[in-house]
C-alpha cells in the first residue's frame, strides 16, 4: 500500500503542495508514461462500456449538470474514427498511414517488455527525444520500424 500525506496552514497550501508533487512525479519518465497507459487503458473501457450500450455515469461525486463547453466545441475529446467507405485509400501503395500515439504507446510498451527498456530508451535517445509521447507525427513511422528491427537481431 502507497499512503501520501500532505499538510498544510490551510486547503490552499495543500492543494498547491497536492499539484507540485504530482508536477514532480511526470517529470520521471516512467511515471509519465504509465500515467498515459493509465489514461488510455481508461479511455478504451469507456469506449468499450459505450459500445456495449452501457450508460456512461462519470463521477458519482460531482456531476456536473451540463458540460461547460457545448460537445461540438469540444477539441479535448477525440472523435469516433468511422470505417472507410472509400477501399482506394488501401490500394495506394504512396499513402502510408501515421500510426496513432496509442499504437506507438502499445508497441513501445511490447517492445520494451520483449527486449527490455533500455533498448527502447535507445532508439528513443537516437531519434532526439526522451519518451514516446514527444515523437513527431512524421517519425512515428521509424520509430515503429526500429522497433520491429530490434527482433531481427534476436532471431
Amino acid at each position: 500500500m502507497i499512503k501520501v500525506e500532505i499538510t498544510g496552514e490551510n486547503p490552499l497550501e495543500v492543494f498547491a503542495q497536492a499539484a507540485v508533487y504530482g508536477v514532480k512525479l511526470l517529470q520521471i519518465p516512467e511515471v509519465s508514461e504509465a500515467s498515459d497507459l493509465v489514461l488510455n487503458m481508461e479511455k478504451h473501457w469507456k469506449a468499450t462500456k459505450q459500445a456495449a450500450g452501457a450508460p456512461d455515469m462519470g463521477n458519482p461525486i460531482s456531476k456536473p449538470t451540463a458540460p461547460a463547453v457545448p460537445p461540438e466545441r469540444d477539441t479535448l475529446t477525440p472523435e469516433p474514427e468511422s470505417p472507410a467507405a472509400d477501399p482506394a485509400p488501401e490500394k495506394a501503395p504512396t499513402a502510408e498511414k501515421i500510426p496513432t500515439m496509442e499504437e506507438v504507446r502499445a508497441a513501445g510498451v511490447a517492445a520494451g517488455q520483449t527486449y527490455g527498456n533500455p533498448k527502447v530508451k535507445a532508439i528513443l535517445k537516437e531519434m532526439g527525444v526522451a519518451k514516446m509521447s514527444e515523437l513527431a507525427e512524421g517519425d512515428r513511422v521509424a520509430f515503429l520500424q526500429k522497433l520491429e528491427s530490434l527482433g531481427d537481431g534476436d532471431a
